[in-house]
């Protein structure tokens, strides 16, 4: 007899999926049970956005009951309605099938399934009770089964690290013969990025890299395409750095358009973090408003577009900071930048003065990159350890629900791959009271490096789960572990920074402020958003430390004589080579020194927390330091800390006051110019390249910084017609250029009230004159 054809198929079918099953088990259903009388958390495996989740391969069942159950939803966030004749709910592309409606008595054997094409990433959970009518008891904890069902999307991140190379890179970090260049500084932190990446990258993700300095090279060995995130990629990376050198030009918008074309991939979330230390002088530019590069497509913006997050380093220079803080604020992303050239030590940020090292920006940024994945900075300090005691480094709580915590230390000498293994078991680790560094995995890069990482991961079967709380120090018995103290060989003025990060999917945090391009005198409103599971965080504490420069950097600029010679190698322009100049007198940067404020947010609704910050005195870079606390019942304590940049421009400018001398030679209109403000500071040298007409028909053919903060422009073409005249996209005047400086209602720079009274007496002199002939 022979076997029906249909039955041979679905045998085959099912032989095919049980073996698909064993060699791919990533295909494999999951499958949950709950029991009545009890309650459970079910968390859904992370699903990657934009891909459609197989029907039935995830499903939620209830065993122990009596009789028919009901289906009813508990809590959670606002919800949709489910596709007409089916039953449930639907939550960004996700779908969650009940086998009836809900409310209403079906069988106990019926399956919730899980199904849907998640479409953004994050976090959400929903409260449903599974209900058994055949148990009379009244006590819900009897007749009912109560699910949490967390449901996670995410999108592997395709990140593109744009690194300048060009010959200011050559400069040392500091006045020390033993300071490294930034370009050594910018290794060490690239690598230790990269370390990081892989500890939080979602499966799939990706790294690239571009160089630029007067073009975008060399094309990067390891990582001109895409390369995947494993743990082999932080090694390749450094030892890649390591052979790469510097020299020439700044060529910013080269490397811009060599990042973009590389993230052509859709399907990913795709981000850009640019690290660069001076002005671009090498066509095309990026645009001042950050939108995109000279004569290129504009960059992809908003959801689903390429977040651009940005580092630089001090300098008096608006353009500069404009630039870079437009290109991470228009495009989803954040701007940080040390206060000045020379913070480059190791030390991960959080300074009194609130200065960040080259590495603390690349571990914010890290943070803000991933921001969608979750890595957030609970706390961080710097400190002096004893040779022989114990140091305190850090004392925090940890909330419920963290799936990794890391302990990103940062020395300020180098430690080989042999001292580091000893060095951790110097390391402390306390969790309530109870020493569990041992729990704890050692992460580093390359046979030398400034950082290692301490891993602590907390899987779902795992004994130790992350909420208490918690302390790291450092600890050198005087006694004992001798031979642990002489295989570290660490040096007795060791200094150690750490940064404490929290792997939370569940917890989201959004940083605001406005206006996106803050002057003095301004207001600057800031606003903060807390949600945990895309609900309302409310309750919390939200401070602000707004660190200000003690000083407005152009007008000490303005008023300091030193007068320097251009370099021709990375010519940037003479006033910002004056300022590195004078950076290297520690008196001169100790004006600079930040003054700190602090301010607290008050929440309006909805989980989301604002403030005003009204001390805008001087121009320059402020530091806005973020400390977030809160607890409550379902998550425990929490505490979060982040930092971001603000470049705050110059304010209205008095050209009546500001010495302005114009002239017509050979055609062209030469004007010369010292920019004053209305509150008597300076705008300062450093801002050739910043300025600009409106008018088409004329051109700016030279500009020369004069370093005392007067400039000598030569404008071209059609001299004589109205225009608005601009720094940093700032209009500091408007009309005629010839009659800049001249207040309304002027001839020859005088008021027409005078002149009015210098015709009549001239006037009447005349008539008296007259007179006396006769």
């Amino acid at each position: 007899m022979k076997t029906p054809t249909n039955i041979v198929w679905k045998l085959a079918g099912n032989l095919l999926g049980f073996l698909l099953m064993l060699i791919l088990p990533n295909l494999a259903f999951s499958q949950f049970t709950v029991n009545i009388g009890t309650s459970q958390t079910v968390t859904i495996p992370v699903q990657r956005v934009g891909v459609a989740i197989p029907p039935n391969s995830i499903t939620i069942g209830v065993g122990g009951a009596v009789g028919t159950v009901k289906w009813t939803i508990q809590s959670g966030p606002t919800l949709d309605p489910p596709d007409p004749g089916e039953f449930g709910f639907k939550k960004d592309g996700w779908k969650a099938k009940f086998p009836a409606e809900e409310g209403q008595s079906t069988p106990a054997a019926g399956l919730m399934s899980i199904e849907g094409t998640p479409a953004v990433p994050g976090a959400f959970e929903v409260n449903i009770r599974v209900q058994d009518d055949g148990v009379a008891d009244p006590d819900v904890n009897v007749n009912s089964a109560q699910i949490r069902i967390i449901f996670e999307a995410a999108n592997p991140l395709d990140l593109v690290l744009v690194l300048d190379r060009s010959g200011s890179m050559t400069e040392k970090t500091g006045v020390e013969p033993t300071s490294p260049t930034r370009w050594k500084a910018l290794q060490d932190a690239v690598a230790n990025f990269t370390n990081m990446y892989k500890e939080h990258a979602i499966p799939g993700s990706r790294l690239g890299i571009t160089y630029f300095h007067t073009d975008a090279s060399p094309a990067s060995a390891c990582c001109a395409v895409l390369k995947p995130v494993d743990a082999a990629l932080p090694g390749i990376v450094a030892s890649e750095l390591g052979s790469v050198g510097t020299g020439n030009m700044t060529a910013m918008g080269k490397g811009m358009i060599d990042a973009v074309a590389k993230l052509s991939t859709p399907g990913s979330a795709r981000g850009i973090l640019l690290f660069t230390d001076g002005l671009q002088n090498i066509p095309p530019d990026v645009l001042l408003n950050g939108s995109g590069v000279q004569g290129q497509p504009a960059f992809p913006a908003g959801p689903g577009g390429i977040k651009i997050a940005t580092i630089g380093i001090g300098s008096p220079s608006s353009d500069y900071h404009t630039t870079l803080m437009n290109l991470a604020n228009n495009n989803r992303g954040k701007y940080n930048t040390t206060l000045n050239g020379f913070d480059y030590t190791p030390q991960p940020g959080g300074d009194d003065d609130g200065a960040l090292s080259v590495g603390s920006g690349f571990t914010q940024q890290f943070i803000n990159m991933l921001s969608e994945f979750s890595p957030q900075l609970v706390t961080t300090s710097v400190k002096m350890v004893s040779s022989a005691g114990r140091t305190e480094l850090a004392k925090f709580p940890l909330n419920k629900d963290v799936s990794k915590l890391v302990l990103e230390f940062t020395g300020n000498m180098n430690f080989s791959s042999t001292q580091l293994p000893y060095l951790r078991q110097l390391i402390e680790v306390r969790k309530n009271g109870v020493n569990v560094a041992g729990r704890g995995r050692l992460s580093y890069v390359g046979n030398s490096t400034r950082n290692f990482l301490i891993v602590f991961d907390f899987g779902v079967n795992d004994t130790m789960k992350s909420h208490g709380d918690w302390e790291v120090a450092y600890f050198e018995p005087v006694i004992g572990v001798a031979a642990t103290h002489a295989a570290a060989n660490v040096p007795k003025s060791l200094r150690l920074g750490l940064n404490v990060l929290a792997d939370d999917h569940y917890v989201d945090i959004a940083s605001s402020f406005s206006p996106k391009q803050p002057r003095v005198k301004q207001q600057l409103k800031l606003s903060v958003d807390l949600k945990r599971m895309q609900l309302p965080l409310t309750g919390a504490v939200v401070k602000v430390a707004v660190v200000q420069p003690g000083a407005d950097a152009g007008h000490v600029l303005a008023l300091n004589e030193l007068k320097v010679k251009q370099d021709a190698a990375d010519s940037t322009n003479p006033g910002v080579e004056k300022w590195e100049e004078l950076l290297k007198d520690s008196t001169f940067r100790n004006q600079f020194k930040g003054i700190s404020n602090i301010i607290t947010l008050n929440h309006t609704a909805n989980g989301k927390y604002e403030g005003t910050v009204d001390s805008l005195n001087v121009a320059g870079v402020y530091q806005l330091v973020y400390y977030i606390t809160a607890d409550t019942a379902v998550m425990g304590k929490l505490e979060r800390t982040f930092t971001e940049a603000v470049y705050v421009a110059f304010g209205e400018v008095d050209m009546a006051a500001s010495n302005v001398v114009t002239s017509i030679v050979n055609g062209t209109l030469v004007m010369t110019f010292r920019p004053i403000t209305t509150y008597g500071s300076y705008v300062g040298p450093a801002q050739g390249s910043a300025f600009s007409v409106s008018n088409p028909n004329i051109t700016i053919q030279s500009v020369v910084d004069n370093q005392d903060g007067s400039y000598t422009i030569t404008f071209g073409g059609k001299i004589d017609e109205a225009t608005k005249l601009e720094i940093s996209g700032i209009e500091i005047y408007s009309g005629k250029l010839e009659d800049a400086g001249k207040k309304p209602g002027s001839m020859l720079g005088l008021p027409s009230w005078l002149i009015w009274l210098l015709l009549l007496l001239v006037i009447i002199i005349l008539f008296l004159l007259l007179r006396r002939k006769k």
